[in-house]
């Protein structure tokens, strides 16, 4: 197969399993995941710290990584709502992450851009935490790939990419308003 052919398939599987995941979902109404519609939050980055505090005992962590295509802007309108278990714990702005320490068990996370009509695009998953270990995701958004298809994808990131990524992205600090 030539590597032109291996590279657009990828991108149609990419394009095709995205789709499937993340939905649209109209503005009044958010999976369970996610937390209330109507909340809304102050974001901005920092650098990344020196030093990564350790996971507090019986705890364990969770950290999301924002990254999108086709936007110029860091943390304007597009910046990443992150939900967990019904409620928001953060805001990424894009190209940034948040870490969140977190309780074990079963949790289900939720990833939310907006765009400028009003139409909300949502990434789930779930996941099961243990003690002491740090889960890593990526949520990438893709606006107006396809004028005017716009979507979500989120994915589990292997323990070491993480800990990678963590060492050369900016901290998105966010408050609710």
């Amino acid at each position: 197969m030539w590597p032109s052919m291996k590279i657009n398939s990828a991108l149609a599987f990419l394009l095709f399993t995205s789709a499937s995941i993340a939905q649209s979902v109209p503005a009044g109404s958010l999976p369970t995941a996610c937390g209330p519609n109507d909340v809304k939050f102050a974001v901005h980055t920092e650098s990344r710290p020196s030093l990564i505090p350790p996971i507090p005992q019986g705890a364990s962590r969770l950290v999301v990584f924002s990254e999108s295509y086709n936007v110029g802007s860091r943390c304007g309108g597009s910046a990443t709502r992150l939900g967990l278990d019904g409620r928001w714990v953060g805001v990424n702005c894009l190209g940034s992450y948040t870490s969140v320490d977190i309780t074990p068990g079963e949790h289900h996370l939720c990833a939310n851009v907006g765009s400028k009509d009003g139409v909300k695009y949502t990434a789930l998953n779930s996941f099961s935490a243990e003690p002491g270990n740090t889960y890593y995701f990526r949520a990438t958004v893709f606006l107006g790939v396809f004028d005017p298809e716009t979507f979500i994808h989120m994915e589990p990131l292997d323990g070491d990419e993480g800990a990678f990524l963590m060492g050369s992205w900016e901290v998105s600090k966010s408050q609710q308003k």
